[in-house]
């Protein structure tokens, strides 16, 4: 795994993708080995649904992953009712805690109308470990008046986009780069920003790149960026 010397988290959303067969996981590697392939050379990676299902059935993919590597956990409320969720959480609370130390937060996916007084978001955060950080990411960006309603609540970060962060919409130490970003020098532009917000929260800054597939070749840039900065 590449050094970073900002601390800077750098990993796609999910490492279970057929397409990175042959172009990024060898042809012959096993599908329960590819978890430690993919940690070798970065340092972060977000479970999706796809690999809550994993880890599930094959609970034994995380015993060879270094100590320093990070998890971020992502629980989706697209969708999904109270009950659904309580249902799943057993299984989130299972893994969260089998992490331990390599769990760097949580991330909730939610649809762009909620509110924080919504009620199944309301028992989720009651169910949160302590001190373990809480990020919210919606599927389409909310309307100003709701962005705001959500950037007042101290308690958790709001995952920025590569164009909000463009243009000023919205600074956070936690942003989502998709395929369409090939540009270096914006992708510098927001690991700078990245950092900067992160240093001024005392938290640590965060890059997921996402995409069917995620960009491998976008992800060794960004850490060739960091090592540079």
């Amino acid at each position: 795994m590449a050094e970073n010397p900002h601390s800077l988290l750098i990993g796609a959303r999910g490492w279970i993708h057929p397409q990175w067969k042959d172009s990024f996981y060898p042809d012959d590697l096993p599908v329960d080995w590819q978890l430690g392939f993919y940690a070798n050379e970065f340092s972060m990676v977000v479970i999706t649904q796809n690999e809550w299902t994993f880890i599930q059935s094959e609970p034994e993919v995380l015993d060879d992953i270094e100590a320093s590597f990070r998890f971020l956990c992502e629980i989706s409320l697209v969708d999904m009712s109270l009950e659904a969720i309580k249902l799943q959480w057993p299984l989130y609370q299972q893994i969260i805690e089998r992490l331990g130390k390599q769990c760097a937060g949580i991330i909730f996916r939610l649809p762009v109308d909620i509110l924080p007084d919504n009620e199944t978001w309301q028992w989720c955060v009651q169910q949160m470990p302590d001190k373990l950080p809480c990020y919210v990411d919606f599927e389409t960006w909310p309307a100003d008046a709701n962005w705001q309603i959500w950037k007042s609540q101290s308690s958790l970060y709001v995952v920025g986009r590569e164009d909000s962060v463009q243009v000023n919409r919205l600074v956070s130490p936690v942003v989502r780069v998709g395929s369409e970003c090939t540009d270096l020098k914006q992708l510098r532009m927001l690991i700078e920003q990245v950092c900067l917000c992160a240093a001024k929260e005392s938290t640590l800054p965060v890059l997921i790149m996402e995409g069917q597939p995620p960009d491998v070749e976008m992800l060794r840039n960004a850490h060739i960026i960091t090592e540079l900065l």
